[in-house]
């Protein structure tokens, strides 16, 4: 008995069959109904879909051997036949040297008759055969023939359908368990717009239950005076395929009114075809009402205090009017000029350094400082 030699690319062909997820599953219809066809057309007893692993042949389909789950690799037949791109035949095990002396060959089940067809994958794996055996010597019709390799590969599309849709199914569960824990509200839409999908965040900041939600019952909770931009803008990015990213006012009757940031994109599928958008949307309420206070109090600030603005390092990128007058600088003179322009030497390093230490840590300071006009002149400021 010859074993059948280990193909050049085994590390690639095994984890290309592991990847199928197809090992040691149930018994599926798709695959029973392609074995009891080529059982049929060929006229044998036996059909199998053979899975060629590293130490042995497993039969996701079976017929007229259905007490056998699996046979060792080196007694496997289709260890040969992955071997090659073409059908392999053969008319009498008995008489071929590779098989003569093949326990299968002379016990059960008396192998004398089997062809088998590689099941290729995309990436060119043959990852096992669609075979068909018989106890009695015999040879295939050429529509035999034909047939059987047109069999196989409706097997190999099965196959990679069925790992398409466990992957999708997978995704899809993964997809909706990290929405819901999301803190972000989440969609999706269909190619239309229309809503297929809520998180319960999005649900929570919108007050609509899902159901509300779906189709275009989203668009009832846009308040009135930004409805229409809303749409227009929303229309403009799906046609011309750019991303939407917007704030705008939501209100339902009766609701609070509430200012939300929304940015979505296209989905695109594997063939680059749009297949909806999905997106998010964020509560920024109080961000705006904080905001909105900020800007209050810089503007009082502004009219009424000495300020100014200075970056990380103390580069000053803002002076108000109040500043430039006690200084005697004009406001082109100071800006990206640090703040020890009016440093007036009065006070030691350590001053400054308990300054910075204070505010880098959050922390407000607050004290007299005096300052240096650009005349010379000393000045005294309440800082904070």
């Amino acid at each position: 008995m010859q074993s059948a030699a280990i193909p050049v690319n085994e590390s690639d062909r095994l984890r290309s069959l592991h990847e199928l997820n197809l090992l040691d599953t149930a018994a599926e219809p798709q695959f029973d109904a392609i074995v009891n066809a080529a059982a049929l057309i060929c006229g044998t007893p036996i059909s199998l879909i053979s899975l060629v692993d590293m130490n042995r042949q497993w039969f996701k389909a079976n017929h007229g051997l259905e007490a056998a789950r699996e046979t060792p690799r080196e007694l496997a037949f289709c260890a040969h036949a992955i071997l090659s791109d073409e059908l392999l035949e053969v008319t009498d095990a008995t008489q071929d040297v590779r098989f003569f002396d093949n326990p299968l060959v002379t016990g059960s089940p008396d192998i004398r008759f089997y062809a088998g067809v590689p099941l290729t994958l995309k990436d060119g794996s043959h990852i096992g055969t669609l075979c068909v055996i018989d106890r009695v010597t015999k040879e295939l019709t050429l529509n035999q023939r034909a047939t059987l390799i047109e069999l196989a590969k409706i097997a190999v599309h099965a196959m990679e359908t069925r790992r398409l849709v466990i992957e999708q199914s997978n995704s899809g569960a993964q997809f909706r368990a990290l929405c819901e824990s999301s803190p972000l509200g989440i969609f999706a839409t269909d190619t239309d717009g229309a809503c297929i999908y809520t998180n319960a965040r999005w649900q929570s900041i919108y007050s609509m239950s899902l159901e509300e939600s779906l189709g275009t019952g989203w668009a009832k909770s846009m308040h009135p005076e930004d409805r229409e931009h809303v749409f227009q803008t929303w229309q403009h990015c799906a046609e011309n395929n750019l991303d939407f990213d917007m704030q705008f006012r939501t209100q339902l009757p009766g609701g609070d009114l509430r200012v939300v940031h929304s940015t979505a994109r296209k989905a695109i599928d594997d063939n680059g075809q749009c297949t909806g958008f999905v997106g998010t949307v964020q509560d920024i309420t109080e961000k705006i009402a904080a905001q909105q206070i900020n800007e209050s109090l810089l503007s009082m600030i502004r009219k009424q205090r000495i300020m100014s603005i200075t970056d990380i390092s103390g580069d000053m990128i803002e002076v108000n009017d109040a500043f430039c007058e006690i200084s005697g600088y004009g406001r082109d003179e100071l800006l990206g000029q640090n703040h020890r322009i009016v440093n007036s030497g009065t006070h030691p390093p350590s001053f400054f350094q308990d300054i910075w230490r204070t505010i880098s840590s959050g922390n407000s300071w607050r004290g007299e400082i005096c300052n240096r006009s650009k005349t010379g002149e000393l000045y005294w400021v309440d800082s904070i």
